[in-house]
């Protein structure tokens, strides 16, 4: 009888939180490889989205000799475009690209239908807020000639880099170059006129997060940014000026990951980088400690440098 109760012993107050510590200890150690396992595969999936944008523009290229406009505007008649619903008969979204009318501006109901719509090749899986419909307004006069605009618009986490902005330019790079990147407004570019070659200059980037405001540190504003829309013809418009190491500024020497605000750089919520896909729809990780001359060089489409650093 003695030496079954002693079999039947259960364990001790303090045995149980040693192995509770244990456990704890282990849990602790484990989380940070599981957390960043899941964020390599949600990098993996951010890229394939880029790489099947990619070669969208390269179908829309074989079809009509040229890549499509980054977007259009024309003032008299009032009619605008973006460069994401041209791809859609070229991304298996033939349907929506049946609806969307590129004889109407795209702020028409019959439009608005479609940009309003979730596509998930446009939002990378490691984005830090929920996307959601977003409203914008173009207040009259901003573009001269036009009253003030409203729409509605789904974000998209990837857009077009326009160019290199000269006061940028002067003070980071000063290489005699062209400013202008791969897309360009109310012009179709062929991949001869990219003379960098296809393989050195960005076609789209990362600029996740919009249409709030996101700088280094976190989220500043639910509102306030510009043209984050995959539909919204805004997101043709971003010009590289830069931004200060805290995200602020108009100019400054960061263009990767300080802030998300239009025409500043490039931000995503992947740890020490950003994606971009290259004219021939190869995608690439760039780092953030990439120089920013580096960056301004893969930008724009013929300056005929290298970039030994970028990958």
């Amino acid at each position: 009888m003695i030496a079954t109760r002693a079999l039947r012993r259960g364990f001790t107050l303090v045995e149980l939180l040693v192995v509770i510590a244990i456990i704890g200890i282990l849990i602790s150690l484990l989380l940070p490889a599981v957390q960043a396992a899941r964020e390599a595969g949600r990098r993996v999936a951010c890229q394939n989205n880029l790489h099947q944008l990619g070669l969208a523009f390269h179908h829309y290229h074989d079809t009509y000799n040229a890549f499509p406009e980054a977007y259009t505007l024309s003032i008299s008649p009032l009619n605008s475009h973006a460069w994401g619903p041209k791809i859609l008969p070229f991304m298996e979204e033939s349907a929506l690209s049946s609806i969307y009318n590129l004889n109407v501006p795209f702020l028409v109901p019959q439009n608005q239908a479609v940009v309003r719509t979730r596509l998930p090749v446009f939002i990378c899986p490691t984005r830090g807020n929920v996307a959601v419909v977003y409203t914008s307004t173009l207040p009259g006069g901003a573009v001269p000639g036009l009253p003030t605009l409203r729409w509605q618009a789904f974000p998209s986490d990837y857009g077009v880099q326009s160019g290199v902005l000269g006061r940028f330019w002067d003070v980071f790079v000063q290489v005699p170059a062209d400013r202008h990147g791969a897309l360009q407004a109310n012009q179709q570019i062929v991949m001869g006129q990219i003379l960098d070659g296809t393989s050195n200059t960005i076609l789209l980037a990362e600029i996740a997060g919009r249409n709030a405001v996101w700088r280094t540190g976190g989220l500043v504003s639910l509102t306030g940014n510009q043209g984050g829309g995959w539909g919204d013809p805004i997101n043709g418009e971003n010009w590289v000026a830069g931004s200060l190491f805290d995200g602020t500024g108009s100019t400054g020497p960061c263009v990767i990951n300080c802030t998300n605000l239009s025409g500043r750089g490039i931000w995503a919520f992947h740890p020490a980088g950003a994606n971009v896909v290259l004219c021939d729809a190869s995608v690439h990780h760039l780092k953030q400690s990439m120089s920013n001359k580096t960056y301004a060089l893969m930008v724009v489409r013929h300056d005929r440098s290298p970039f030994p650093e970028a990958f």
